[in-house]
């Protein structure tokens, strides 16, 4: 876990990939790796795109089918698999987040659509055109809106038009609606955010965010977001990895992310000392 979890990657690089599909996509998958005396020797990463639950032995049990890069099907035993999954609804498969925040995500993908097509027309909503006769066919009425678009529109936007025969331009009004939604894009952001229970000052939305809550918010961050990450890989580590027999405890220790500034951990120390609670030399350390 901590120096060589397989042969291709380092445990930073392991760890990160396995939260990340986590995060996108619910599970994590790992082969387990052995030797001859049952020690597990790596444990090989799968991707879950290519990962398939089957049920067995009348629905009692189930195994995983793994589709190989060269289109093979291999199939594991659970024992064979190290399974990390988020929430679940069925105690077999993780919940893919985006896929539950899916309506949220799409509206803003859309607003970011709607927010690219509106700003790049000068944040003003196109006009019409008058014309006081007839066109002569619809082929003529085409090739002229073509032509005005493509005078008119792109880099040559905001220059001079010049109109004939009487036509005239009229501008469409700006409405309150449409100036406003870029409130609502930042609702979104905050949507998104609180899929992953991420506060919005750790994705640089600081609008909500003042000198005497930011340092309480980081803390929350690490007890309510991390920590609860934390809690489900070494509970999956122990149950999956270790065994029901087992001595040892996997834990993550979050105690220096969560030291407050250098005022707060001073004035805590000093008292810890006086008090006798702590040693000079442990407070040192």
């Amino acid at each position: 876990m901590a120096k060589r979890p397989n042969r291709f990657q380092n445990p930073y690089e392991w760890r990160l990939m396995l939260q990340g599909h986590v995060a996108m996509r619910g599970n994590a998958y790992c082969q387990i790796d052995g030797n001859s005396r049952g020690e597990i020797t790596e444990l090989l990463p799968l991707h879950p795109d290519r990962m398939r639950v089957e049920m067995v032995d009348g629905g009692r049990d189930y195994r995983y089918a793994y589709t190989t890069q060269d289109g093979r099907r291999v199939y594991y035993t659970r024992g064979e698999i190290w399974h990390l999954r988020g929430l679940s609804d069925d105690g077999i498969m993780g919940l893919s987040p985006i896929e539950v925040g899916r309506e949220s995500i799409g509206e803003g993908l859309a607003m970011q659509t709607y927010s690219a097509r509106f700003f790049g027309n000068d944040a003003r909503p196109p006009g019409w055109i008058e014309n006081p006769g007839k066109w002569k066919d619809n082929e003529t009425k085409s090739k002229w809106r073509e032509s005005w678009q493509r005078l008119q529109g792109g880099a040559n936007r905001g220059k001079v038009a010049v109109l004939e025969g009487g036509m005239k331009y009229h501008e469409l009004g700006l409405k309150n609606s449409d100036a406003q939604f870029i409130e609502g894009r930042g609702l979104k952001v905050a949507d998104v955010a609180r899929l992953f229970r991420v506060p919005l000052h750790k994705i640089s939305d600081l609008s909500r965010a003042t000198n005497n809550n930011i340092e309480h918010q980081s803390i929350e961050f690490w007890t309510d977001a991390m920590h609860p990450l934390g809690c489900c890989v070494a509970s999956s580590m122990e149950f999956n990895l270790l065994g029901p027999d087992t001595t040892l405890d996997c834990e993550f220790d979050i105690r220096p992310m969560m030291r407050g500034d250098g005022a707060a951990r001073s004035t805590r120390l000093n008292r810890l000392v006086l008090g006798g609670i702590l040693k000079p030399n442990e407070g040192r350390a």
